[in-house]
Parts: C-alpha cells; structure tokens; sequence
C-alpha cells in the first residue's frame, strides 16, 4: 500500500506539473482510495489552487476525494468505532505528549537490541529533517503544488509525532 501511495504521489507530481486535467483528477481518487493519507493530496492542491485565486479549479478537483469519504462512511457504518472517534475521545492533555518519543522496549540479547533502539532514534532524526526540509522548500521556494504536499504531510506527520507511539507498526516513517 505504501509503495502504491508513493508512485501516486509521484504520479500527482508529474500530473501537477503538465498542468493537471483528468489525469491528475484519476491519480487523486486513486490516492483518496488507496490510504487514509492520499487525501492529503487533493487537499493540499486545493489549497495551493486557493492560494493562486483558482476557486473552481479547487473545488472541482477537491470532489476527487468524495469516492473515499463516500467508502469510509460505507465501511464505518458496518463496523465498530474508528480511529478519529477514539482520538476525538481523547482528553485534551493527551495531544501535548510526545509520544513519539516513548520507545519500543525489545525483549531481545543487548547488542540487537541496542542497534534496534539507534535505528528507532536515526528513524526519528530523518523524519524530522525530512520535516525541516519540507517546512524550508516552502518558505524559500516558488510555493508550487509540491510544496504545498510536502507541507500538508509536514502538518499531518507532527499529528501523528503526538498521537503514537513506537509499538504501532502503522505510523513513524510513513
């Protein structure tokens, strides 16, 4: 699934940047229904068309997202209660903990577990130069629809910094 995401991501690049069409509107349905994140980027890309004045480009384009929120809303209808339900539930204390920061305890001999723990800490030290990174393009560069992608996954990866943890496999690098 990640891998999928990311050719998508690569995909809304190129599409952006030949100036978009139904292609780029394929590739952002796409995105929406391929991981809960995709929807980052019709977002984002509204947002940059907000940016630059394109009000009915961005509305137009924002609807890529309906098929996933119509299936969301399908599939939560008929199961139990979802991930934003618990984190709505949450007390309000519970946002300003980083528990990123909590590591995973490895039952294995010291010397794996070590490299284990040093690989979790490089892991957090590349997420968040990639962070920096992202937050620099936009300041210092054109603000093109790529970096208002790399901003919108800057903003959702802090989220995520403060609501999980090192034992959900799910989170950290993606």
């Amino acid at each position: 699934i990640d891998a999928t995401l990311a050719a998508l991501v690569a995909g809304f690049v190129l599409c952006a940047s030949r100036g978009g069409g139904w292609k780029l509107y394929l590739v952002m349905v796409c995105a929406c229904l391929t991981r809960e994140t995709g929807i980052l980027l019709p977002a984002s890309y509204a947002l940059f068309l907000l940016y630059q004045r394109r009000l009915v480009r961005a509305c137009l384009l924002a609807t890529s997202a309906l098929p996933a929120l119509l299936w969301s809303r399908y599939v939560a209808a008929r199961t139990g209660p979802d991930l934003l339900g618990a984190i709505a539930a949450a007390p309000l204390s519970e946002f300003f903990d980083l528990r990123v920061l909590r590591m995973a305890k490895y039952n294995l001999p010291g010397p794996v577990a070590w490299t284990l723990h040093a690989l979790d800490w490089l892991m957090l030290v590349a997420i968040m130069l990639a962070m920096l990174l992202a937050i620099r393009s936009v300041l210092k560069s054109t603000r093109d629809h790529v970096a208002f992608a790399a901003l919108a996954y800057t903003g959702f990866m802090v989220l995520t910094m403060v609501i999980a943890t090192m034992h959900d496999p799910f989170t950290h690098a993606r």
